[in-house]
């Protein structure tokens, strides 16, 4: 009776992912919240599900939630309104969801029908001659960090999963990205192919960079077109003059010259309209981090860095470059620490935390 009990919660976690990552795409096309909110409950089944029927012994993944919540309580009180309630409490489901990322059983099917579904769509809109922006919500960027996050999340689960690493996934993201004309988007897809290309080839990686630079050298035409590529993303295609022409960089400097005491504690009051150069949107995940969670995305910050080096020491490289990959698109846009696909990174912390508690052991 126990067995077929598990079997049962097994399989509910098993859907209430596959709806949570179809609903959360679906919003970026509908706009809909409701979606939203039904990912919530789904992520938050599965995190109770977790802890209470699967007994996860990870008291620093309590501990840091439970910090959350009591960061949010001094927070509305201080400021007197509810307003970063959503942003928040939303973390928790996340939370759930990237527990099954690296633990479920089908985390790879799963991730993998979501990715192809959705870059090959994108995909065959764009050849179409459709305008990404027209397709999905708030931007064509947004569409492109969808298509590398997954990307990341698939290698993930692959890697962690012991599966052979491929190279298609890696390519669609870069070309979906290029198509999009995301300077930063490019940047990030060019490194996650790299990376691929790399453990994926490692022990003739040598041989392979040499055939790279014979045919570059003998080529003036590889050449001239490299030098033109790194022009127009420096340009944006024509749109600047350079990388160092991005009012992006004004924006941030601003945003650090409003920060005081209590805004760097508890964030931004957000009931009120705040302008950084005259934008409410900071473009950047860390400090659009910041602007919600206050001190607490201070820790968020060291608490990476530290994964970081961990994976690294326990030869997980691999990982911890996906980590990478998503932190460089993350730069310039608001996509992360307060966003719908935080999932991901959680869970390739959760993965660095049990793997330096040894308890690592996919369902």
């Amino acid at each position: 009776m126990k067995s077929r009990r598990f079997k049962l919660y097994d399989q509910f976690n098993h859907y209430l992912f596959a709806i949570s990552l179809i609903l959360t795409i679906s919003f970026y096309f509908t706009n809909n919240s409701y979606l939203l909110l039904i990912t919530g409950i789904c992520g938050l089944i599965i995190l109770c599900r977790y802890i209470v029927v699967k007994t996860v012994k990870g008291l620093i993944v309590f501990l840091i939630l439970l910090a959350l919540f009591v960061f949010f309580i001094i927070k509305s009180w201080h400021y007197e309104n509810l307003s970063s309630m959503y942003d928040i409490l939303f973390i928790f489901p996340q939370v759930g969801l990237a527990f099954y990322l690296f633990k479920g059983k089908y985390n790879n099917k799963i991730i993998s029908i979501v990715f192809y579904l959705f870059s090959c769509y994108l995909l065959l809109q764009i050849i179409r001659g459709v305008e990404v922006a027209q397709l999905v919500i708030y931007s064509e960027n947004i569409a492109n960090f969808i298509v590398i996050a997954l990307g990341v999340a698939l290698y993930y689960v692959r890697y962690i999963n012991g599966q052979k690493l491929i190279l298609n996934p890696a390519i669609l993201v870069l070309l979906i990205s290029s198509l999009t004309l995301g300077r930063t988007a490019i940047v990030a897809s060019l490194l996650l192919l790299g990376i691929v290309i790399y453990f994926k080839y490692k022990w003739n990686f040598k041989y392979f960079l040499l055939l790279i630079l014979i045919f570059m050298f003998y080529s003036d035409r590889v050449i001239n077109s490299i030098l033109t590529i790194i022009q127009n993303l420096g340009s944006k295609f024509g749109e600047r003059t350079s990388f160092a022409e991005d009012v992006r960089y004004t924006i941030w400097a601003d945003y650090m010259e409003k920060i005081d005491l209590t805004r760097l504690l508890l964030g931004f009051n957000e009931a009120e309209t705040h302008y950084f150069m005259g934008f409410t949107n900071p473009h950047n995940s860390f400090l659009s981090g910041h602007y919600t969670l206050g001190f607490f995305m201070i820790v968020i910050i060291m608490l990476i860095i530290y994964i970081l080096i961990k994976l690294s020491i326990y030869r997980h490289s691999f990982i911890a470059l996906l980590l990478v990959v998503l932190l460089v698109r993350s730069s310039t846009d608001m996509v992360i620490f307060t966003g719908n696909f935080d999932f991901i990174y959680i869970s390739i912390l959760l993965y660095g935390y049990f793997l330096m508690k040894g308890e690592l052991k996919l369902e």
